[in-house]
């Protein structure tokens, strides 16, 4: 399988976003903590596979 676009109209952090995979099939998600990396791996799966995510809000009290 070859995926060339992902797109979430609403999904965690992203609104009306989309990403366009490279040529070489090799791609690289980094960011900071708390940035949607999660998140957006739980899209893809939620995409692919279907049912429903787990809905991440903000950390409180955590260390």
């Amino acid at each position: 399988m070859n995926i060339k676009r992902i797109r979430f109209d609403e999904f965690g952090p992203y609104r009306d976003w989309s990403f366009t995979t490279g040529d070489n099939g090799v791609q690289l998600m980094y960011g900071p903590n708390e940035s949607g990396k999660t998140s957006l791996l739980e899209g893809m799966r939620t995409l692919l596979f279907g049912g429903t995510h787990k809905a991440y809000g903000p950390m409180t009290g955590a260390l």
